[in-house]
């Protein structure tokens, strides 16, 4: 009886935690890649503005 109960549960929580893992590996791979975009969107909006300006940091 308590097998049955307790068969979900463990079903739910292990497509959870894979989920969970899958989705952590795809952001670590694609989390540079937006940031570099980002940056260069940004340096380029920076571009029209400055025309003069070489580097850009963020303070």
């Amino acid at each position: 009886m308590k097998n049955s109960k307790l068969y979900p549960s463990l079903v739910l929580c292990s497509i959870c935690l894979v989920a969970a893992l899958l989705l952590s590996g795809v952001n670590m791979i694609t989390a540079p890649m937006i940031e570099k975009t980002q940056n260069a969107a940004a340096n380029a909006a920076l571009l029209e503005v400055l025309p003069d300006g070489k580097n850009f940091e963020t303070i």
